[in-house]
């Protein structure tokens, strides 16, 4: 119920202290109603992108995200309700691992597709 922040990331490697690049990076932010996508490269953050229809989470209450990965975007959806798209930065090849951070509790994580072996996982 008093959680903050979360995030769900794409990672392309294992590391989180460096951090490995993050192809796709959704950080929900409770306190400022703001669900933000970026990317990190060489330890360098993107700009943020923070458009977005109305904020989908509710403090306490689970909810169900969905990552569509195309040619050169991804499509999120939240709740059965498609969200946002993110323009890929950084070729999608090299996202081999799911990484999540912060106030969150992981009940199922489902892969589907996918060309070139699932990713791994880390929490």
């Amino acid at each position: 119920p008093s959680a903050q922040r979360f995030a769900i990331n794409l990672q392309c490697g294992p590391n989180t202290n460096p951090r490995d690049d993050l192809a796709l990076h959704v950080n929900a932010r409770i306190h400022e109603r703001a669900v933000v996508r970026n990317s990190l490269v060489s330890g360098q953050w993107g700009p943020e992108e923070r458009h977005g229809p109305t904020f989908p989470f509710v403090p306490g209450q689970g909810f169900e995200i969905l990552i569509l990965a195309e040619s050169n975007n991804y499509k999120i959806a939240i709740n059965g309700q498609h969200f946002a798209e993110f323009r890929s930065r950084t070729p999608m090849e090299r996202v081999s691992y799911l990484s999540a951070d912060g106030e969150i509790m992981i009940s199922k994580i489902n892969f589907e597709g996918g060309s070139h072996g699932m990713p791994g996982m880390h929490a």
